[in-house]
Parts: C-alpha cells; sequence; structure tokens
C-alpha cells in the first residue's frame, strides 16, 4: 500500500504545472502568515501546498490526494535564529488509506506505534488540518 501511495504522490507531483491552481492567505499560529495553494484537475482537488513563515522558522505542508480523499502528509520544518539556518531540516510523514492513518514516521525519522495515543491523536489534527484548508479555499 506504501509504495502504491508513493507512486501516486510522485505522479500528481509531477503533473503540478498542468493542475489550475488556487492561491489564498493564511495565517497558522504559532506560527505566522503564509498561504495555501490547492491544486485541481476537471474541478477535484488533486494536492495542497501550505506554506509559512514566522520568525524563527518555515513551515512548509503537502496534502495529496486520491479521488478526493488524503492519502499523504508531507511535512517540512525550517528553523533560523536571527534569519540565519539553524540546524537542519525536520520532516515528517503521514500516510492514509481510506481516510484512516495507517503510517506515520515523525520528525525523528522514526515510525510511530499505530495503537499509541499519538498516532491517534496526530490522525485527527491531520484530519482536521486538512479539512480547515479545504473549506479556506473553497
Amino acid at each position: 500500500m506504501i509504495k502504491q501511495i508513493d507512486k501516486k504522490c510522485t505522479k500528481l507531483g509531477n503533473s503540478i504545472k498542468s493542475f489550475y491552481a488556487k492561491t489564498v492567505e493564511d495565517y497558522k499560529e504559532p506560527i505566522g502568515s503564509g498561504d495555501a495553494t490547492g491544486y485541481y484537475k476537471e474541478g477535484k482537488l488533486q494536492m495542497i501546498v501550505a506554506e509559512y513563515t514566522g520568525k524563527t522558522d518555515r513551515v512548509q505542508a503537502e496534502y495529496y490526494f486520491d479521488n478526493t480523499e488524503l492519502m499523504f502528509v508531507y511535512t517540512e520544518d525550517t528553523f533560523y535564529a536571527a534569519g540565519a539556518l539553524q540546524g537542519k531540516d525536520e520532516t515528517a510523514i503521514w500516510y492514509f488509506h481510506n481516510s484512516k492513518l495507517i503510517r506515520w514516521v515523525g520528525k525523528d525519522g522514526k515510525q510511530v506505534e499505530p495503537d499509541s495515543e499519538a498516532f491517534l491523536k496526530s490522525e485527527l489534527d491531520e484530519q482536521k488540518e486538512v479539512q480547515r484548508l479545504i473549506r479556506l479555499l473553497k
């Protein structure tokens, strides 16, 4: 299942230039201001890219969809100090199937146990955030 999702995401990423794009301004606590861009093919949402810049970091999140259902989330945090890069980027990824989180690789690069409280909370948090972005893009 994971390999299939990866293939679909690669295909979407390679096709992004052919999609209709709609960008809206957004603000996300505690990071700061930014924007969200929805990418559509034949009226169906294929992908959302949200970017936020704060005083100490920049966050980019990518949400990929398959037949209007969330299938993959990728986030990257870049930390700054006085405008200069500090440390390295932190990334996390989430895989969904039938609207359920099936794998989460945390910022430490390790898989989070599916039966953990953190896993369940993260599933809800990611679903809430993507629904917020979808409403914002309408």
